[in-house]
């Protein structure tokens, strides 16, 4: 069988996903819309900003509902699943949000701080490095859960900032 072959057939079957797409990411697979998750915090890890514009630690377990999959933007044989919305916030207002188009089980949203001022932010899951997840099983470890902030004109001081946890999901439905 021809090396180009091979690779073709590893993004389109399923089964395979985890073999790198046209793009040299790996093929995430789909998961069911309408899946919910439970998520819970195992730690913050250290490659995390520790900003804390959104209070994860304090929200405890929270639930993350997966929307329809859509085609990646760079390579439509490989798929991926998006969240229907965020966790749950207290200390920031959500005004809007749309699906994440590069991670699992993310969204984009437009968000207003305390302090009014308007800014975006992405909460989104990936895998650890060196781990393949088997985003369909009913309990997932070695996960990651990050929160970006693009606040560069509201708290320049915390623009781009990135908190990190490592999470457990367990599959409720």
């Amino acid at each position: 069988m021809r090396p180009w072959l091979l690779l073709a057939v590893a993004c389109v079957v399923p089964s395979f996903s985890a073999v790198g797409c046209l793009t040299g990411e790996a093929c995430k697979p789909k998961i069911d819309p309408g899946a919910v998750f439970k998520v819970t915090l195992v730690q913050e890890t250290a490659t995390s900003d520790h900003c804390h514009l959104v209070d994860i630690p304090h929200l405890g377990p929270f639930q993350v509902t997966a929307a329809d999959s859509k085609p990646t933007p760079d390579d439509p044989t490989c798929s991926l699943t998006p969240a229907v919305g965020p966790p749950e916030q207290t200390n920031l207002k959500i005004d809007s949000c749309e699906a994440a188009k590069t991670e699992m089980l993310g969204v984009y949203c437009q968000i207003e701080y305390k302090s009014t001022c308007p800014g975006f932010m992405t909460f989104f899951f990936k895998a650890m490095p060196g781990v393949t997840i088997d985003w369909n099983a009913r309990s997932i470890d070695n996960v990651l859960f990050r929160v970006e902030d693009f606040a560069k004109i509201c708290l320049p001081d915390l623009a781009n900032c990135i908190d990190e946890y490592q999470v457990h999901l367990d599959r409720i439905n």
